[in-house]
C-alpha cells in the first residue's frame, strides 16, 4: 500500500510510467469479482474482490488528484473506457454512499469523482435527447 501511495504521488502526467500506471489501477479493479460459479461460492468471491478493490481506492484517488485527471484531454477512448469500466466494478462491488462498505471509502469515491471526466460523453447525452424527443414526438402525434 506504502508503495502504490508512494507511485500515485509521485507520478506525473509527462513521465511514461503514468499511463501505465493508471491503466494498470484501472485494469486491476476491472479485473475483480468476475464470477460465474454457485451462489454460495460467488458471494465468498465477492466479497475478497470488494476487499482487493478497496486496496486500490486510495491510490486511484491519490494518483487522480494530483494530476487533476478530469483536466487532461490527452486520453483516448480505450483510456475513458477503463474509466468507465472500473467505476462500473467498484459500484457492482457494493461501493455505493448507501452502504457501509461505500460510507468507509467515501473519501476515496468523492476525490475520484472530482477527479473523473463524465461516464457519459456529452455526444451521447445529446444523442439520447434526440431520441427521446423524437420518441416522445412520434407518440403524441
Amino acid at each position: 500500500m506504502k508503495g502504490r501511495d508512494y507511485l500515485s504521488q509521485s507520478l506525473r502526467k509527462e513521465s511514461p510510467l503514468y499511463e501505465i500506471y493508471l491503466e494498470h489501477l484501472l485494469e486491476t479493479i476491472i479485473s475483480k469479482g468476475d464470477v460465474h460459479q454457485a451462489q454460495n461460492t460467488r458471494e465468498a468471491d465477492v466479497e475478497v474482490a470488494a476487499r482487493e478493490i478497496a486496496q486500490l481506492l486510495q491510490p486511484l484517488a491519490m494518483l487522480m488528484s494530483s494530476n487533476d485527471l478530469a483536466s487532461d484531454d490527452s486520453f483516448d477512448e480505450e483510456m475513458l473506457s477503463l474509466i468507465r469500466d472500473a467505476w462500473f466494478n467498484i459500484v457492482v462491488h457494493g461501493f455505493t454512499t448507501n452502504t457501509d462498505r461505500g460510507k468507509k471509502y467515501l473519501n476515496e469515491l468523492r476525490v475520484m469523482a472530482i477527479h473523473s471526466k463524465p461516464l457519459v460523453a456529452e455526444q451521447r447525452v445529446n444523442r439520447l435527447r434526440v431520441i427521446l424527443s423524437s420518441t416522445l414526438f412520434f407518440d403524441a402525434a
